[in-house]
């Protein structure tokens, strides 16, 4: 009987682990403030990264219209010709986020 007790003591126990898998974990994301923004050209703005792990990289869809370049958790965006563009960023473990850029002629 004690043995009996002790196997299903055991089998309990692992349900328990097998039940906490990973895939009840909510999926990471990165939080962008702001996720868009307006910058006039060869202007610059700042999008703080968080909810990441860091290093982040940045990847323009367009460089013509924006550059971008990454310090710390800070995305420094440069406007460079008129138009609409995005901003991919990226953490240590993949997880992406995106900006949306749009710049305007110089008043």
């Amino acid at each position: 009987m004690k043995r009996l007790s002790s196997i299903m003591s055991i089998l309990l126990v692992s349900l328990f682990f097998v039940a906490c898998d990973k895939k009840d974990q909510p999926d990471p994301k990165l939080t962008l403030t702001p996720s868009t923004v307006e910058v006039k050209v060869t202007e610059d703005a700042t999008v703080k990264v968080s909810g990441g792990t860091a290093p982040f990289t940045v990847v323009e869809a367009d460089k013509t219209i924006a550059t971008a370049t990454v310090t710390n958790s800070d995305v420094k965006v440069t406007g460079v010709k008129e138009g609409q563009t995005t901003i991919a960023v990226t953490d240590k473990n993949k997880v992406k986020g995106t900006i949306t850029v749009k710049v305007v002629k110089k008043s």
